[in-house]
């Protein structure tokens, strides 16, 4: 999580919205104070803020009459320069104390189509925009920008849960880079790997920026990963371990690196310099073996077509 300075960052605004289709406008929501946003790439972003129940007017302490248009599902709109979203109203938190407020906790827009539900769908060889269609049929969001290469590409799709997490699934199931589209509720399939522009931006610790936080979650870690699929299928036939897992080691190895001539000149965190120097000598093996273990793949592919051939020949005498 970044902290950053908002001093030179555009203050955005925030309209209360009535979750009509037109999403009316009602209310100007200028003394909103405390706001945070979470921003998630690909996922749904979060807002909080906080309004004050009493207002200052002419010297005397009133009333906001805001106060009582904010409800929960209602929409709040936030403009920031030339960029509008949409969130949805998803809590409202009454703190009566010294500053007597109403914290207002919201998600954005694709929070709604988590209470639409979808049941055991099941499909085989769609590709990304076929899918989409189909998740999105029952709600009133539409499929937007689908990147050429996801249409490319076909798979198997089974789901049963809501519809934003079926797009999220679509998203994980083709690598493809979720961009939600509030204004025109629209779903957008990008390539992570080209989407956006480099602007030049740079920032540092004192500029723009109070603090960073970087946090290690070792809860899903592994050095060994079993892969199954559908019908226990594995990849003992196309690993040249023959195992139906692969591994990776180089987390406890690091920082540990030998020279061309075989001088030690950093030190694992965690192995001794032996393992290390035995780990790389097989993982060297391994590399070396496995274009040797892709020929001797396409041959058996090829013998056993030969077999195939031979064997329909001799059934259809």
């Amino acid at each position: 999580m970044i902290d950053i300075i908002d001093s030179d960052i555009i203050k955005p605004k925030y309209f209360l919205c009535r979750p009509d289709l037109k999403r009316t406008t009602i209310a100007n929501l200028s003394e909103a104070t405390s706001d945070s946003q979470k921003l998630s790439r690909g996922n749904v972003n979060e807002l909080t803020f906080s309004v004050p129940l009493f207002l200052s007017k002419k010297n005397k302490r009133v009333k906001n009459k805001h106060v009582d248009l904010i409800k929960e599902k209602y929409h709040i709109r936030v403009e920031k320069g030339k960029h509008i979203e949409y969130y949805l109203i998803n809590k409202i938190i009454k703190t009566m104390d010294d500053m007597d407020t109403i914290k207002v906790e919201c998600f954005s827009l694709p929070f709604e189509l988590s209470t639409k539900l979808i049941k055991n769908y099941s499909v085989v060889s769609y590709n990304a925009t076929q899918i989409l269609v189909d998740m999105l049929q029952s709600t009133i969001w539409n499929v937007g920008y689908v990147d050429a290469q996801f249409d490319l590409k076909y798979r198997t799709f089974d789901f049963t849960g809501s519809v934003l997490s079926a797009v999220q699934q679509i998203a994980s199931t083709f690598t493809a880079l979720i961009v939600w589209d509030t204004v025109k509720r629209q779903v957008n399939l990008y390539d992570p790997d080209t989407y956006g522009s480099n602007k030049g931006f740079k920032t540092k610790y004192g500029k723009l920026m109070q603090g960073i936080t970087q946090e290690l979650n070792l809860d899903e870690f592994c050095t060994r990963l079993k892969l199954f699929g559908k019908d226990d299928m594995s990849i003992q036939e196309v690993n040249p371990l023959g195992g139906n897992f692969i591994q990776d080691f180089s987390y406890f190895m690091y920082p540990f690196a030998i020279d061309d001539k075989g001088n030690i000149t950093s030190h694992s965190f965690y192995m001794s310099d032996e393992l290390c120097i035995a780990l790389n000598k097989y993982n060297k093996l391994v590399e070396s073996k496995t274009s040797d273990y892709s020929n001797l793949l396409k041959q058996k592919s090829t013998q056993e077509e030969k077999l195939n051939k031979k064997t329909n020949r001799i059934i259809n005498t």
